[in-house]
């Protein structure tokens, strides 16, 4: 582009070799409990592209959009529903939540839910080459969080729900039914042998502490009432 050259510029970019996303995750997590580790960035980056505006000039289109949306609302189900979170925080930057899933640790960010302004500043395109990761990632994480406890993946969205800006609750209705058959999306995460959840008695005594916090943690809010003024913001 610098040479004013766009046909070679564009010819050039056509021939780049795209990279096989699916081995470089099998090659980078070999267990379940790696790629759970490293979540943190992941699930920070899919929650920040989910609440962006759609950007031609940027390169963030509509589909890139919706895609991480609905990968992060999986997620917030499934914590959601199996009773895994542990930690909140709000402050100015946005809302930090803290989980535990499989014995690991796993902190993200989300940020506010107001209008997002990308700015000039920012390398969108260094950017979204950490996202060309983290989808797939997140997609191979969610199917087999939602595979352990025996449920369908992906969940399929009540588009009445989805039409009223319900966010997680438009998956609720269809997520925690019994799995069925495998769709095509979920190929990496049925491939990846996952042999940190098929060692025995010690992962079942591992998990049977986890389950009593989680036990304990379902009585969090129990019998108390929350009270919001007409100037607290929908949603936020």
């Amino acid at each position: 582009m610098g040479k004013k050259n766009r046909e070679r510029a564009n010819s050039l970019q056509e021939k780049t070799p795209k990279p096989n996303i699916d081995r470089i995750i099998r090659e980078r997590y070999p267990t379940f409990v790696d790629a759970l580790g490293e979540l943190n960035d992941c699930l920070t980056m899919v929650h920040l592209f989910a609440a962006l505006p759609a950007l031609k000039s940027k390169k963030i289109d509509v589909e890139l959009v919706h895609k991480c949306r609905r990968l992060a609302h999986e997620w917030q189900t499934f914590v959601s529903r199996t009773h895994k979170l542990r930690k909140t925080f709000v402050s100015f930057k946005g809302v930090y939540y803290q989980a535990e899933v499989e014995g690991q640790t796993i902190t993200w960010l989300t940020p506010h839910l107001q209008q997002q302004v990308v700015s000039d500043d920012v390398d969108i395109p260094t950017v979204l080459n950490f996202l060309q990761l983290y989808e797939p990632l997140l997609g191979f994480v969610n199917f087999n969080l939602y595979r352990s406890i025996n449920l369908k993946y992906p969940p399929i969205l009540d588009p009445q729900l989805e039409a009223l800006a319900a966010d997680i609750y438009a998956l609720y209705a269809d997520a925690f039914r019994p799995s069925g058959p495998i769709s095509e999306a979920s190929k990496l995460a049925e491939s990846e042998q996952v042999e940190s959840k098929k060692k025995g008695a010690d992962a079942e005594n591992e998990k049977s502490e986890e389950d009593q916090d989680t036990r304990e943690c379902k009585n969090l809010f129990k019998n108390l009432k929350f009270f919001l003024s007409s100037e607290v913001r929908p949603f936020g």
